[in-house]
């Protein structure tokens, strides 16, 4: 009986890997950013590096943003800059919006929340190599308080 308890157990362990795996095999990329004591300076420039492979894929591109439940806005502003292996580079300004109207925050989350921005959607990256973009806060504040993390996800679109 233990035997098979145990065969059961592995079997089940297995499983959950596989289907945990096969669920993000989109994923190209993701990484987070700590922001010191969930205050952004102004001054402060968080960095994404990453490795595009397929230059045929159509990729989506996302813009997370972990912030305290207290932060004082229902928006950021962000200078976006990426560079790509061929030397251009984009930036761009986006006002990422964090609650509705009413205040009611869009992320998930009970004192922390996580927000998954789309930023640039099928888009195709037309050469190989490290791409790398940059996030700086412009909020018109030296000191935000209230961010505790910024991320970046690049993942490939599902061909239908």
């Amino acid at each position: 009986m233990r035997k098979r308890i145990k065969i059961v157990f592995i079997l089940f362990i297995v499983l959950s890997n596989v289907f945990f795996v096969s669920c993000d095999r989109n994923k190209v990329y993701e990484g987070f950013e700590e922001i010191p004591d969930n205050i952004w300076d102004n001054k402060q420039k968080i960095n994404f590096v990453f490795e595009i492979d397929d230059t045929l894929a159509l990729h989506n591109v996302y813009i997370h943003i972990r912030h305290a439940s207290n932060y004082q806005y229902k928006n950021i502003w962000l200078f976006v800059k990426s560079s790509a292996p061929n030397g251009l580079v984009q930036i761009d300004t986006l006002e990422c919006n964090l609650a509705d109207d009413l205040g009611k925050w869009y992320g998930k989350g009970g004192d922390i929340l996580n927000l998954q921005m789309p930023w640039k959607m099928n888009v195709r990256f037309a050469h190989k190599g490290k791409y790398s973009v940059e996030y700086e806060q412009a909020m018109r504040m030296e000191q935000l308080p209230g961010i505790t993390q910024m991320g970046l996800r690049v993942e490939k679109v599902d061909a239908k």
